[in-house]
């Protein structure tokens, strides 16, 4: 291949992203539109609402409008609040423990492949879910991998 091909695939890559990253957006706007206002003035309750509403939700500008707010509203959070809304991840997402329980006596009982994959279905957490919903708002996948580095820090700290 030429460079001046690579160079043309090149700006047209660039171009196709420019305008998914222009179509991503204006769905988002119309989804944040359709929302309204929120619901109370204090972030931590804010971002837990909308973080129950993005997992219980199937429509695509609601989606994207909610995980957008979710990435916006967690960058403006002071630590403490990050802090909360971390915990409640860790306390209200996790998987339903009735049918763990059955998915684990079924695989003990008789292991196979069909048993091993509800197993593992069961015992992913809904949080999982939540921040691949979130990672379709733009911003997002750099905000969760900071969101990753401070629970790191954060359960280091907690070691020591």
């Amino acid at each position: 291949m030429t460079s001046a091909f690579r160079e043309r695939d090149g700006h047209e890559l660039e171009m196709l992203t420019g305008h998914l990253k222009q179509a991503l957006a204006f769905v988002a706007e119309r989804g944040r539109s359709l929302l309204g206002s929120p619901r109370t003035n204090k972030p931590t309750s804010n971002i837990e609402h909308l973080a129950l509403d993005l997992l219980s939700e199937r429509g695509e500008a609601t989606s994207m409008a909610r995980a957008d707010a979710i990435v916006r509203l967690y960058a403006s959070l002071s630590k403490e609040q990050r802090e909360l809304f971390h915990l409640f991840l860790a306390v209200n997402f996790l998987p339903d423990a009735t049918r763990l329980k059955a998915a684990a006596r079924a695989y003990l009982n008789a292991p196979s492949p069909e048993t091993v994959a509800e197993l593992a279905l069961a015992s992913e957490p809904p949080r999982h879910e939540l921040i691949r919903r979130m990672n379709v708002a733009p911003g997002a996948t750099a905000l969760l991998v900071r969101m990753r580095e401070e629970l790191l820090a954060s359960l280091a700290r907690s070691r020591s």
